[in-house]
């Protein structure tokens, strides 16, 4: 079995399509070329990118070395008069070379086979499990291929994944048991989140920690049942993923595992940071074997984070599976990119392949309509950003339905170790 990576290639890529449960009914292999110009543009966009939201973000400062925010400026100071343009530009070349590269010649036997297996009309999922910190960092979703497949949707996945133990709960309801974590707010605007899930309260139970102290907080993880839990406020991604649970406290996830594996274990089967620097997150939630994740991959304006929400929740509280969710959210966070570039990039689900995906079983008479829920205004919104995303580092996919169809699943074997980035 070889290594590789974008600078280098991947020799050796296998690929499954099967059912849901069982995605192993059909395998192929082939060859990806190497792509630096993916990893240059890449890092060229990521650059401007922070720098243009740098003015609207308040990131979570983990470091007690003032050199450190010293070292932050002198890099800005080399990047100046950033526009819509700039960023505009440098998006169409990295989805120019990520197409370049996905449907090169040494790729096009997986391609003929997906288009033999795969119908149109299927919901899809399309799983890339990959510790590699840039192949989870790329909008997968601009591949052409998905252009003929409207029903697929894109996540991540951890390299090592097992399905979940559950042992016994102590609540037993019929309603979806929502935990909603508010912290910090300071140069954001949430309550537009709370004023969501306030909407769902009829169709859930929902308890609400504004601003907890790290003990209030562990409790409600080791004592009750969940099925979701939701954060909104500030958060980043470093060695570890941090939470500002308030102004005072800045907590690690460490600081959590055994609260959030014992919520696995009961129950806990999605969890929705409404902040920036998720994918940090999302990597310490998916070594605790967590169902699914929702993060955002970069700093995130508030009302893109606010639409996001909106349209989430509506389809999923209607009994959508959270992947088909997703793609509708997504969908609708493209009529601001005019005036908040790469806005579907940001919301990305991470999954655990072991698990089905969570479906919220809910009564007719109980269908909620958040609709009429007021976002925020764009000309208000744009002075507030919720902070930036982390990476990872090797790869493998998969494409799947939630609800028993097609199910492709890849591996990317890499001819040398990875290389840093």
């Amino acid at each position: 079995m070889g290594h590789g990576d974008l600078y280098a290639g991947f020799p050796f890529v296998t690929v499954h399509i099967g059912e849901s449960n069982n995605c192993y009914q059909m395998k192929f292999t082939a060859t990806l070329p190497a792509s630096p110009e993916i990893a240059e543009y890449y890092r060229k966009l990521q650059a401007i990118y922070s720098v243009y939201y740098h003015r609207f973000t308040r990131f979570i400062n983990t470091s007690k070395n003032e050199d450190d925010d010293d070292i932050l400026e002198i890099e800005e100071a080399g990047i100046t008069n950033v526009s819509e343009v700039d960023i505009n530009d440098l998006c169409q070349g990295l989805s120019l070379q990520i197409n370049a590269w996905l449907n090169s010649t040494e790729f096009h036997k997986i391609l003929y086979q997906l288009d033999i297996h795969l119908k149109p009309s299927e919901e899809i999922r399309f799983i890339i499990e990959t510790n590699d910190d840039l192949l989870r960092r790329i909008p997968w979703h601009l591949w052409s291929l998905f252009e003929n497949y409207p029903m697929a949707e894109v996540a991540l996945s951890a390299l090592e994944y097992q399905k979940v133990y559950k042992s016994t709960r102590k609540n037993q309801t019929s309603k979806i048991r929502i935990l909603a974590v508010f912290g910090d707010s300071q140069g954001i605007d949430i309550s537009q989140d709370m004023a969501f899930l306030e909407k769902l309260s009829t169709c859930a139970e929902i308890k609400f920690l504004v601003e907890p102290k790290l003990n209030n907080f562990h409790d409600q993880l080791l004592q009750e049942d969940w099925d979701i839990l939701f954060f909104a406020g500030h958060s980043c991604s470093k060695e570890k993923g941090y939470l500002q649970l308030n102004q005072q406290d800045t907590i690690s996830l460490d600081q959590l595992k055994y609260a959030l594996k014992n919520a696995i274990n009961r129950g806990l089967r999605l969890a929705i940071f409404n902040s920036c620097d998720g994918l940090g997150l999302a990597q310490q939630l998916q070594d605790l074997q967590i169902p699914q994740v929702i993060v955002m991959r970069e700093p995130v304006p508030d009302v893109v984070a606010q639409e996001f929400l909106k349209s989430f929740l509506a389809e999923f509280s209607r009994g959508q599976s959270s992947y088909t969710a997703m793609r509708s959210a997504r969908k609708r966070l493209q009529q601001l990119e005019g005036e908040y570039p790469c806005a579907t990039w940001l919301p990305v689900i991470c999954t655990n392949p072991a698990e089905s995906a969570m479906v919220w079983q809910v009564e007719h008479t109980e269908s909620v309509d958040i609709s009429d829920v007021v976002t925020t205004s764009s000309t208000t919104a744009k002075s507030t950003t919720r902070p930036f995303a982390s990476l990872i580092h090797f790869m493998r996919n998969a494409i799947g339905n939630p609800k028993v169809q097609k199910f492709t699943q890849m591996k990317f074997y890499q001819r040398f170790f990875a290389t840093r980035f």
